[in-house]
């Protein structure tokens, strides 16, 4: 069987795709995985697991009224014309694509050449790339049940499909190991700040000065570990040298199930891969929607906090004192913290990949 996977740059599209190739291949070794990518994504990856993979350019739709619709409606020809060349040198079984605009051009190709079509939504509510694919997609793969999909009889709730090395840490490992791998007090609460792959630096200030705000910044109630970006990390440890505060910081961690396995609250972004993994680890969380993008993150923040498993901040109403209110309210009440992992946990979803990988097959 030929499989072509299209993915976006970005960790949020990468990351499930490559979850799904790895399952394909474990169930049909056999069959040949092809990717289309963007320049924006790591090549290395693709390499490293010996996965072939064509790049192509898929131009950014604009807003609203705008000349800019002149160059992209050339770059969309371009890129049609590269996706065609594309398909009928692999002629692939299936095509699956996980958003942003490089899947349009192809999927839409795909489909005209008959082949068979599943797109994968990693958010609460679609992309417009995905939102326009899904009116002649075969198979429409959600990620959270939300209604406004899931009575399409073409849609099943898979989840967002979750890295390999995080499910062997959430069978194999319990908050007290985990501490102990990173030299944590085993009884204190601990608190996981991170922004997203790339790091929030609005989140790394408002939460250093929300820090200070504490009488005895050197004997604080919880322990932190921060995922601070790699932009960011000389400045984030800086200034917590500059506070005498020890902490776990990182700008970046190749183990986070290790992380979600340590804490008691999180607070972080709300992109859809990190809401998928903190729910699969039962992990309370503030979450602070990046205020960007389409507003995507907002829709799966008031998702998660509608379900009571996590609390909403907006960005427009972050300061120190409004984080510490939050922050305070939640590690200060073990039952509603308890209340939040069980909500978290029942929309946590551990075999996506397989699903996914079903579903592919089944075409």
């Amino acid at each position: 069987m030929k499989i072509l996977i299209v993915a976006g740059g970005t960790g949020g599209h990468i990351f499930p795709a490559l979850s799904l190739a790895g399952k394909l291949r474990e169930k049909e070794p056999a069959s040949e995985i092809t990717f289309c990518i963007d320049k924006r994504a790591d090549e290395s990856l693709f390499k490293k697991l010996n996965f072939k993979y064509h790049i192509i350019s898929a131009p950014k739709m604009p807003y609203g009224i705008s000349l800019r619709w002149i160059s992209f409606l050339f770059g969309l020809i371009f890129s049609s014309v590269e996706a065609e060349k594309i398909l009928k040198q692999l002629q692939p079984d299936v095509v699956v694509g996980f958003g942003a605009y490089i899947s349009g051009p192809m999927l839409a190709q795909a489909k005209r050449q008959k082949r068979k079509v599943i797109i994968h939504e990693q958010n609460v509510v679609m992309g417009r790339a995905n939102r326009l694919l899904s009116k002649t997609a075969d198979r429409i793969a959600v990620s959270f049940a939300n209604p406004k999909y899931t009575k399409d009889r073409r849609a099943i709730l898979v989840g967002n499909p979750i890295r390999e090395n995080l499910l062997e840490d959430l069978s194999a490992m319990d908050k007290s190991r985990a501490r102990r791998l990173l030299n944590l007090d085993i009884e204190k609460p601990a608190v996981l700040i991170m922004g997203g792959s790339l790091g929030s630096r609005k989140i790394n200030t408002i939460f250093l000065e929300m820090l200070k705000s504490f009488p005895d910044v050197q004997n604080l109630p919880f322990q932190i570990i921060h995922l601070t970006g790699r932009l960011e990390f000389d400045n984030v440890q800086s200034a917590y040298n500059k506070l005498n505060i020890k902490s776990n910081t990182y700008p970046f961690y190749d183990r986070m199930g290790l992380l979600y396995k340590a804490a008691d609250l999180a607070v972080c972004r709300a992109g859809a891969i990190t809401l998928s993994e903190v729910c699969v680890f039962v992990l309370p969380c503030i979450v602070i929607p990046y205020a960007g993008a389409g507003a995507h993150q907002k829709y799966n923040a008031a998702f998660l906090q509608e379900k009571d498993a996590a609390f909403m901040l907006e960005e427009k109403d972050l300061n120190p004192e409004t984080l510490k209110n939050y922050f305070l309210a939640l590690l200060n009440n073990k039952e509603k913290l308890n209340l939040m992992s069980k909500n978290a946990g029942a929309l946590g979803i551990t075999d996506a990949s397989e699903k996914l990988a079903k579903t592919v097959l089944s075409l």
